[in-house]
């Protein structure tokens, strides 16, 4: 099953330019990704939030993060019109907010 995973990083995590690098070029994970928070992805997947958690604790060890899958029907916030586009294509939304 597809899910929509909220991670957040830590402001202390190290190695942003190489999480970024692991997020958008695992295409065969995360076929889909949204970042136009700095410390916020929005990650379209079929991993498990366990599984996701493995991989990323391996990848980068010792780092701070968050990881939560989304809700579609419970989301709110000010975001620019391309962000509720693109969560609109996953939530079912007919019109993004």
């Amino acid at each position: 099953m597809k899910r929509l995973c909220l991670l957040v990083i830590g402001s202390n995590f190290l190695d942003k330019p190489g999480l970024h690098k692991f997020l958008t070029g695992n295409n065969a994970v995360i076929p889909d990704w949204w970042h136009y928070l700095d410390t916020c992805y929005i990650l379209q997947t079929a991993l498990t939030l366990a599984q996701l958690q493995d991989q990323l604790v391996r990848q980068f060890p010792n780092q701070q993060f968050l990881l939560q899958e989304i809700n579609p029907k419970r989301s709110a916030g000010w975001l620019p019109r391309e962000a509720w586009n693109w969560l609109a294509r996953y939530t079912g939304w007919s019109v993004a907010p």
